[in-house]
């Protein structure tokens, strides 16, 4: 798994052309099919039984995922990685084959992308180290 920081002024930009007061980095790109999500997690409406907190995830995953917070934090596991937090701002990425959980105990506005053969752009790379 790697995290990836997307929050204003994270990163200098590379837009060109795209309009004013436009600032934007490529994050990852893949072959053959891609699915995006919206995904909103909503702690608290689960019956009483259940965990409390949304759960989202798979053990093993079949396709890279690309989890980005819009509003909100949660915790990520995925590959040797348990339990890293995540907040508005910052992506997490999961290989295929890898497995994740993400686990939010507040509400969780994201982008859920998984498809064939997701690749981390260089600049997403650099902003995750």
């Amino acid at each position: 798994m790697q995290l990836i920081d997307f929050a204003l002024g994270a990163f200098e930009s590379d837009a060109r052309d795209e309009g004013r007061f436009v600032e934007s980095i490529p994050i990852a790109a893949g072959q053959g099919a891609v699915e995006v999500r919206c995904v909103h997690m909503m702690p608290g409406k689960r019956p009483p039984e259940r965990i409390d907190g949304g759960v989202l995830g798979e053990l093993p995953n079949s396709h890279d995922h690309l989890f980005l917070v819009l509003e909100g934090r949660a915790l990520v596991s995925g590959g040797t990685t348990i339990r890293a937090p995540i907040k508005t701002g910052q992506a997490a990425y999961f290989p295929k084959d890898e497995g994740y959980l993400i686990f939010a105990d507040t509400p969780l506005a994201g982008i859920l992308i998984k498809g064939g053969d997701l690749a981390l752009s260089l600049r997403a790379l650099q902003a995750a180290a």
